[in-house]
C-alpha cells in the first residue's frame, strides 16, 4: 500500500522556508524585552501554580539556555537507540 503526496521525491513542500520576520517587527518588539522579562518575573508570584512554572522555566531557558534532552525509542530490532540534541 504507497502513499500519496503532492510532492515528488526530495521535492520539499516548503522550498522558501519560513517568511522572515520584517524588520519592523523585530525593532518594535526588541524595545519590549524588558517589559516582557518584567511580566515574566511578576508572573512568579501567581495564584496559579502551572503559571508559576511557566514563568520560572522561560526565565531560566532564556538566561542558561534549554536543557539538552534525551529520547529513547524502542526500535524494531529489539534495541534501544537513544537520541540525544542540545538546543
Amino acid at each position: 500500500m504507497g502513499t500519496d503526496t503532492k510532492f515528488k521525491k526530495g521535492q520539499s513542500g516548503n522550498p522558501g522556508g519560513q517568511r522572515a520576520i520584517p524588520k519592523e517587527v523585530k525593532d518594535f518588539l526588541a524595545g519590549k524585552t524588558m517589559e516582557a522579562a518584567r511580566k515574566l518575573v511578576l508572573l512568579l508570584n501567581s495564584k496559579d501554580g502551572n503559571l508559576r512554572l511557566k514563568a520560572a522555566n522561560s526565565i531560566l531557558d532564556r538566561v542558561y539556555g534549554k536543557p539538552d534532552q534525551a529520547h529513547t525509542f524502542n526500535g524494531d530490532l529489539g534495541g534501544k537507540i537513544v537520541v540525544k540534541w542540545q538546543s
